[in-house]
């Protein structure tokens, strides 16, 4: 499917910085699924596999950060580094007058993240933080479901996302690069979960762990309540079984959804409310929620209070996360 961006005139220029297995697997593709973004170039240490990547789709292959920013034409960079790299691959792009498109999360901490946020705001650049459940029709499906009190009054959100550990000598096993289970898996349930209320919500506590021959945490969990009441509890972690769902417990009702954050291609996405007579199955959308979260982005870079908003939402997504870090409870 085609996303059809007819309000994208003149169409959005990209430039890919790292091609990873998530840019090969998940990112080229959406790009080449949205109708007004063009990809210009794209980058990485290992110029015989940008080349490689160039052919397929079509574009220009290089082999530095600098090669790419130099191209006039490309309006946008994704940069999609481990985390460690994204304050220095972030700063390069924005100073080049480029918007920028990071993978999660922005930076280290808050404090990386207001230097690179404050850095766009001087130039009113775009910032976009990876958080594509929040553009699949599902979390719309979900938000006009709460909102409306389809099961009454919102009780407790729960929401887990974790899977076996990968093998080889992955970038999110290195403390160097600032690997975190919270900062890779936690960071989906504990944005997700926090957006399905319209009340203040507060962080109560939090934990983190780390299995054994590891140097970062591994998996977590969080405490969150809202102004009226409703308790919002955050799973995660590596080294477990596959979970990846979202259970809402209403006054009246209980919502499930599975998979809730990432979309497997071997399963398909439901939603199913169940009452205590009755259970209903609703369709959700196909949608490849990358592309979406793409589309929403070149809407973005040509609208000045959306610009505003996105820079507004990374800085909200690393305060999250920030949070959890500072509330960990030590035994």
């Amino acid at each position: 499917m085609i996303l059809n961006l007819t309000r994208i005139d003149p169409p959005v220029s990209i430039g890919v910085w790292g091609l990873g297995r998530h840019a090969r697997r998940t990112i080229l593709p959406a790009i080449a699924q949205v109708d007004g973004l063009q990809l210009a170039g794209i980058a990485t240490r290992r110029k015989d596999v940008a080349t490689e990547l160039s052919e397929v789709y079509g574009t220009r292959a290089l082999g530095t950060l600098e090669e790419l920013l130099a191209i006039k034409e490309i309006d946008a960079v994704i940069v999609a580094t481990p985390i460690g790299c994204h304050l220095e691959d972030g700063t390069r792009a924005l100073l080049a007058g480029k918007h920028l498109w990071c993978e999660k999360s922005l930076a280290s901490g808050i404090t990386d993240t207001r230097d690179l946020l404050d850095k766009a705001a001087a130039s009113d650049l775009a910032v976009n933080v990876v958080c594509s459940p929040l553009y699949h029709p599902l979390f719309g499906m979900l938000l006009k479901r709460t909102g409306q009190l389809d099961i009454g009054a919102v009780l407790s959100i729960d929401a887990q996302f974790g899977f076996p550990h990968v093998s080889g000598d992955h970038p999110k096993y290195d403390p160097q690069l600032d690997g975190s289970a919270l900062s890779d898996v936690g960071y989906y349930p504990i944005v997700i979960g926090t957006s399905l209320l319209r009340d203040e919500i507060n962080l109560v506590s939090a934990v983190l762990e780390t299995e054994p021959g590891f140097d970062i945490d591994t998996r977590g969990s969080a405490f969150f309540r809202s102004s009226q009441g409703a308790h919002i509890i955050m799973r995660w972690g590596y080294g477990q079984d596959y979970v990846n769902e979202i259970r809402i417990v209403g006054e009246t009702g209980v919502i499930e959804a599975f998979p809730a954050f990432s979309k497997p291609d071997n399963i398909a996405m439901t939603l199913r409310i169940r009452r205590q007579q009755s259970v209903t199955n609703i369709p959700v959308p196909e949608v490849n929620q990358y592309a979406a979260m793409l589309a929403s982005f070149a809407v973005a870079i040509r609208d000045r209070d959306s610009r505003a908003a996105s820079r507004k939402s990374a800085l909200r997504y690393q305060s999250l996360l920030d949070a959890v870090r500072s509330h960990v409870y030590q035994p």
